[in-house]
């Protein structure tokens, strides 16, 4: 039987509200390309609660057929997270993004031909193979893939921090506080998640039910992330350009080209000068 009731309803709302500001950034004009991956990343937070939202109202019961659904999309957590930060505050995303997204494709290939297999052969493949072999290996990837990002995330911002505080003169106006907060929430979660995956793998078995504290908090997480975006969705951040340091090319010696040669030139002058492009050196 299919009943909404409160830990499915909540987690609900919560899924609903990411979904509707995620359809909203994509449809927002500032910062098209950064509010493109915040609602790539909004959309994947989305996906992750939909698993218990539909448990808790009962579906996996009525359809089992739902397992190994492609809701769970955590690989790509990370990699949007950071390229969000990235092209928030630079003209262009790092070259090759792409490369960040092969470890979720990968992933999501896996769960779609699970997923296609019919109902007793996917039971009985998740029973023999998935739970004891591939669902550790996947939560062990995904926890270090965010854990990655976070840090490569943290430190990209405290440099840039650390340039507006050298190259702007307001820049208390663009100190983005509120993604330090969102690092430091997604840091929370992450922890949350180490500590659930470590008692559900050594001391007990977790169910449904056991982990709705922590998938409460990554509600609360997707909530703050939606309004915090759409709340700076126009803000126009001082783009730093990224390059890489070379060697410096040295100032023209004006002084030495304004000198005239010693040396008379030979070649006959035109009436107005030396004709385009045809001047022979002296």
């Amino acid at each position: 039987m299919i009943r909404f009731g409160p830990w499915s309803t909540t987690l609900g709302l919560a899924a609903g509200f990411g979904a509707l500001v995620c359809g909203l950034l994509l449809t927002a004009r500032g910062n098209r390309s950064a509010n493109r991956i915040l609602a790539g990343l909004l959309g994947v937070s989305v996906l992750r609660l939909m698993p218990y939202v539909l448990g808790f109202a009962g579906f996996y019961d009525v359809h089992p057929w739902l397992s190994f659904a492609p809701f769970d999309l955590g690989l790509a957590t990370g990699p949007l997270l950071y390229l969000y930060v990235h092209r928030l505050v630079t003209p262009t995303l790092p070259g090759r993004a792409w490369r960040h997204f092969v470890p979720a494709g990968v992933m999501l290939g896996y769960t779609l031909c699970a997923f296609a297999l019919p109902l007793e052969q996917k039971l009985r493949w998740n029973d023999s193979v998935h739970e004891p072999w591939v669902a550790p290996l996947e939560s062990a990837a995904k926890m270090l893939s965010l854990a990655v990002y976070l840090v490569a995330t943290v430190r990209f911002h405290g440099r840039y921090q650390r340039w507006l505080v050298e190259h702007v003169s307001d820049r208390d106006s663009h100190r983005q506080p509120w993604i330090a907060t969102v690092l430091v929430a997604l840091e929370l979660g992450w922890t949350v998640t180490v500590g659930f995956a470590f008692v559900d793998r050594f001391l007990t078995p977790l169910s449904y039910y056991d982990r709705f504290p922590q998938y409460l908090l990554f509600a609360a997480i997707v909530f703050w992330l939606g309004l915090e975006g759409w709340r700076h969705v126009g803000h126009r951040f001082p783009q730093w350009a990224l390059r890489a340091e070379g060697t410096p090319v040295p100032d023209r010696d004006w002084a030495a080209t304004s000198t005239p040669s010693s040396t008379p030139c030979a070649w006959p002058r035109c009436r107005n000068g030396w004709p385009p492009a045809t001047r022979p050196p002296c």
